[in-house]
């Protein structure tokens, strides 16, 4: 059974409540309703038809008003939240903390450990899912990086100019045997060239999106756009001028 985890951590798929009610279980089910009760999850133990249950979903209403939150939007859970973990959440823990002190006196050791596995170990559960998803998260970001560089690289005729003469500035710095210094220089100066382009490609494709016809104003954003680029460039020039020049002319005073 694939795990089916709520909101706020419990995870429904071990919950004896759960599983009794997808095997439709009444003895299971009647078994729940006096635990429920006897763990104060219910004033009185209940019929098996209240106590059936299909898990949670952000559609129902929860116990501890998270699905209500404005952050929740698409997400399944609070683990895939980049504030997470927030006051609301914290506090739901240490409700959990109580109710799981509460417990250890009511349950049988088999019945506490049932309990634990379905829903007293959210924060173990959502904190996992967080780690998880942050590293999803920021592996999909460099899919998307890198989806950019490629668009730049195969579509903006200038970036084609700029990656000629980066491979030109690499190939001389290894012949010339350059510093680690002079390396970095180097390296600076073509990432800040490549910067500046891929800034002022999306500038241009935003302008023209948002105005496709003439417009003083886009045009303005975009001469300024492209100013930077220039800038960037001398400055990258100006760099190699420093950096080859000076062993460019050692060079030629050792031959002569």
């Amino acid at each position: 059974m694939d795990q089916k985890i709520s909101i706020c951590g419990d995870v429904c798929s071990e919950c004896p409540r759960y599983k009794a009610t997808m095997a439709d279980d009444t003895s299971a089910l009647e078994r729940v309703a006096e635990l429920w009760h006897r763990a104060g999850l219910r004033d009185r133990i209940v019929s098996p038809d209240e106590i059936k249950c299909t898990g949670c979903s952000k559609q129902k209403q929860c116990a501890h008003g998270v699905n209500n939150c404005d952050h929740l939007g698409e997400k399944e859970n609070c683990g895939e939240c980049d504030l997470f973990p927030c006051e609301k959440i914290e506090m739901v823990f240490k409700k959990t903390d109580d109710f799981s002190k509460n417990c250890v006196g009511k349950c049988t050791p088999e019945e506490f450990l049932e309990l634990s596995a379905s829903f007293l170990m959210k924060k173990q559960v959502l904190s996992e899912i967080n780690k998880n998803f942050n590293i999803r998260h920021r592996a999909g970001s460099f899919k998307y990086a890198f989806n950019g560089i490629k668009l730049l690289i195969i579509n903006e005729h200038n970036a084609w100019i700029h990656l000629l003469a980066a491979v030109c500035a690499v190939i001389a710095g290894i012949l010339l045997k350059i510093s680690i210094t002079e390396w970095c220089l180097v390296a600076f100066a073509v990432g800040f060239v490549f910067a500046s382009e891929a800034t002022n490609s999306a500038v241009e494709k935003l302008s023209d999106f948002i105005q496709p016809e003439k417009d003083e104003k886009i045009k303005a954003i975009k001469d300024l756009s492209a100013g930077a680029v220039l800038v960037s460039a001398i400055t990258a020039f100006t760099i190699g001028l420093l950096v080859f020049v000076p062993k460019i002319v050692l060079l030629f005073k050792s031959l002569s």
